[in-house]
């Protein structure tokens, strides 16, 4: 085979993995506007979920699914099971509830998602898309994601026994 058809495949080849990954990634990311134009904004979706499983917070996700906005929502019930509810982002309905297999964490003196927001409004204005609570390194943290208007993605740390911006 020729060595300039060759490297010419090889280019082409490239360039379509590139437009590939392009795709995946915005795929994936969310736009504010697909935000800001929920009637259901985070805080909202988790307040209607805990009116179902009354518990403590552990996530709140932004999904699109089938041309539907949904938050879905881990809560930990009083049973100490984790129920995953989702709920509409335009109408705030609840579409769906299971129990999850996911392990509960240990709650003892720790700061709950709304007083972690609460805490990040001080410094961001963005858009809530998401919060999770994890355990880094054997430490709670609470992962809160946001997008701004020009299309930023930012990735926030609360401490979730002090409540401290990490």
């Amino acid at each position: 085979m020729n060595k300039k058809v060759t490297q010419a495949a090889i280019g082409g080849t490239g360039i379509i993995a590139l437009a590939l990954l392009t795709a995946v990634t915005q795929a994936d990311s969310v736009r504010y506007s697909e935000v800001s134009g929920l009637n259901i904004g985070m805080q909202a979706a988790a307040g209607v979920a805990q009116q179902e499983i009354t518990g403590e917070l552990i996530e709140v996700e932004l999904e699109f699914e089938n041309d539907q906005s949904i938050w879905e929502i881990d809560i930990v019930s009083k049973t100490n099971q984790v129920m995953s509810v989702k709920v509409d982002g335009y109408t705030g309905q609840i579409l769906h509830t299971e129990a999850s297999d996911d392990l509960a964490p240990n709650f003892d003196n720790t700061v709950s998602l709304t007083k972690a927001i609460d805490t990040l409004k001080t410094i961001e204005a963005g858009a809530l898309i998401e919060a999770e609570l994890d355990n880094e390194h054997g430490e709670l943290v609470w992962e809160i994601e946001t997008v701004n208007e020009d299309e930023t993605e930012s990735e926030f740390r609360v401490h979730a026994v002090t409540g401290e911006i990490l």
